[in-house]
């Protein structure tokens, strides 16, 4: 018998100064865009997004430096079903998008 594997839905998630933007892409068309104040992020995505910083999933990168302002981002590549249950976190997903 053969074990049929969800369509996984990859997605982006970056964060700056309270603000976050959200990417998703199915069979590398992006499907979605999000943003706003991390207080209005769906639920669905403040879970994940508690799992990953628990997990230490999450990259974190300096942004503007030569300006002086080391501002930190935080960035998350994760996949997702299409019911948005989460499958794993990505470490390197540029090599598959």
């Amino acid at each position: 018998m053969e074990t049929v594997k969800p369509r996984l839905v990859k997605h982006r998630y970056a964060e700056i100064c309270g603000v976050y933007a959200l990417q998703s892409w199915e069979s590398h068309v992006r499907v979605e865009y999000s943003n706003g104040g991390t207080d209005q992020r769906p639920v669905w995505l403040v879970k994940i997004v508690d799992v990953a910083k628990v997990a230490n999933a999450i990259q974190c990168y300096v942004t503007h430096p030569q300006l002086g302002a080391d501002i930190p981002m935080e960035v998350l590549w994760f996949n997702t079903d299409k019911e948005r249950n989460l499958i794993e976190f990505l470490t390197e997903p540029h090599d598959t998008l």
